[in-house]
């Protein structure tokens, strides 16, 4: 993203839309960051690494909608 990060986007979400942060997802590349390790640790959000398995897209969607199949 252009102007925002992925904790960048979370932190706007907490103060605009907070209902919407418990359906976060962070997508990364850069998992081995200190700077993303504390973020996922502190907030709770799901994170997916690239590159992505289509079952584990599928088991963090359930995880963060509440849908179990």
């Amino acid at each position: 993203m252009p102007y925002l990060d992925g904790p960048g986007l979370y932190r706007a979400l907490e103060r605009r839309l907070p209902d919407l942060c418990r359906r976060f997802v962070l997508m990364t590349g850069d998992v081995l960051s200190a700077e993303i390790q504390t973020f996922l640790e502190l907030t709770g959000v799901p994170g997916l690494s690239k590159p992505v398995d289509r079952s584990e897209v599928r088991r963090v969607i359930q995880l963060v909608t509440g849908e179990e199949r």
